[in-house]
């Protein structure tokens, strides 16, 4: 897993080597000359270079953008078939994150490993993702494949979340507001969460969790009204 701040994930007393062949001595039980030596090819597989002397720096020598490339090199050097990346492109510049993203992107590629990506960015996860689930107060609302989600949104959250976005709005209309405030997760509403600012809420929604209908190829949606528009055809 990488994290969405990596200077908090890295120790700042220890060098990147130090953290870095600990955690493969933990995992793969190799003597630290061994370990050593993957550490730097793991560093000069993400395209970090003089990675010989990257591993005998500190984390604050090195910039957001290296950082979280060194947490990415770490994540790969154990061989997972998962990575879990939480906002990997948060604090970084337009050209930095463009950089992580092709970089995600050919790690992929080259190693089959899955990629799960936790982003607030729609276009960070329209540009490198194959599948999105669509949360709203921690519950999933919308599910299916990127093009269905981006350009056919069916769950009244997702159809506000993609108003929003400049990128995705139509030319020369405004860009929507979502109404009402994110509710307070210790004590959620009743029935969907959403319905205190849905503009197409019914009776039911307040008392009754919705839940998640097919309505076309691996693309599903919790949604009351959509489920009677369905029913009543």
């Amino acid at each position: 897993m990488i994290f969405q701040k990596p200077m908090s994930s890295l120790n700042p007393v220890f060098t990147v080597g130090y953290q870095f062949t600990n955690i493969l001595k933990l995992h793969h039980h190799l003597s630290r000359h061994i370990a050593t030596r993957q550490a730097a090819e793991a560093l000069a597989s993400v395209a970090l270079s003089d990675p010989d002397n990257l591993l005998r720096r500190y984390p604050y020598e090195l910039s957001g953008g290296m950082q979280q490339r060194v947490l990415l090199a770490m994540a790969l050097a154990c061989k997972a078939k998962l990575l879990i990346a939480d906002e990997p492109t948060t604090a970084l510049d337009v050209s930095v994150q463009l950089q992580l993203l092709k970089l995600l992107e050919r790690v992929q590629a080259t190693s089959k490993m899955s990629i799960l990506l936790v982003s607030h960015d729609l276009a960070v996860v329209s540009s490198i993702c194959d599948r999105i689930i669509i949360m709203y107060a921690g519950t999933i609302v919308e599910s299916g494949q990127t093009s269905q989600i981006i350009y056919q949104p069916e769950h009244p959250y997702t159809q506000g979340l993609i108003k929003a976005v400049p990128d995705f709005a139509p030319r020369k209309v405004a860009l929507g507001v979502l109404q009402g405030e994110v509710p307070n997760l210790a004590a959620p509403p009743t029935g969907c969460r959403f319905y205190p600012r849905c503009p197409i809420a019914m009776d039911i929604c307040k008392s009754e969790q919705p839940r998640m209908l097919d309505i076309g190829t691996q693309h599903t949606v919790a949604c009351h009204a959509k489920r009677e528009k369905m029913i009543n055809g």
